[in-house]
């Protein structure tokens, strides 16, 4: 699932003309990074979801869908906003099994083949968040072994032997989607519900070396 509905607030006035998964980096748009991203781990379906400049996302994809062979491409449009949650909950019934959840403002190499081996490795875990070492935008608790205790916290949590950041691409379970309730929501948040019933996550450290940068801000 890529998430491609965010209306880009923060890269406004651009994002006013066009959608923020539609700009280039390197010369080419951040959907089609993802898609060929996708495509190379032998993804099967990839679903967009669409809202702010809804049209123009619809359009990319459906331009470019046929250079994917074995792999559809769909997209989710929204008649409102979802929210990263909602829309995964919109498209729900479109998947089968575990799936990545990319955020598509994100640019970064991470190795999507290892994240999806690190999840299926431990069985019973509901999701695999990959994770890196950004201190200004930490906020993921992870404690021994990698588990993830807690989302957005103020104050360390109780096991708590380190903070993350969140490098914008998961592993997602079905029974994560099913859990999501109706209507917009925000998925991080919902996992932090899921967390304090007793469901478990994992990080997937990437390398110190790895690039990654979030392309959300003209900067």
């Amino acid at each position: 699932m890529l998430l491609a509905a965010g209306l880009g607030t923060r890269l406004r006035p651009l994002s006013l003309k066009r959608p923020k998964p539609l700009f280039p980096v390197l010369n080419r748009p951040m959907l089609r990074f993802w898609l060929e991203r996708l495509h190379s781990a032998g993804v099967r379906l990839t679903v967009v979801n669409a809202f702010h400049l809804a049209p123009m996302v619809e359009e990319f994809v459906e331009g470019i869908s046929s250079e994917f062979p074995g792999m559809e491409t769909a997209v989710s449009r929204e008649s409102a906003a979802m929210g990263t949650g909602g829309g995964l909950k919109l498209a729900s019934g479109r998947f089968g099994g575990p799936l990545y959840v990319v955020n598509s403002d994100i640019y970064s190499e991470i190795p999507l083949l290892s994240l999806a081996g690190a999840h299926a490795a431990r069985p019973g875990v509901l999701a695999t968040l990959s994770v890196l070492d950004r201190p200004r935008k930490a906020t993921v608790s992870v404690g021994s072994g990698g588990r993830i205790l807690a989302f957005r916290e103020r104050s360390p949590v109780p096991g708590e032997i380190g903070r993350l950041c969140g490098a914008g691409v998961m592993v997602l379970e079905p029974e994560a989607l099913a859990r999501l309730p109706p209507g917009p929501s925000d998925v991080i948040a919902e996992l932090a519900r899921m967390l304090s019933e007793g469901s478990e996550a994992r990080a997937f450290r990437l390398d110190p070396d790895a690039f990654w940068c979030d392309m959300g801000t003209p900067d």
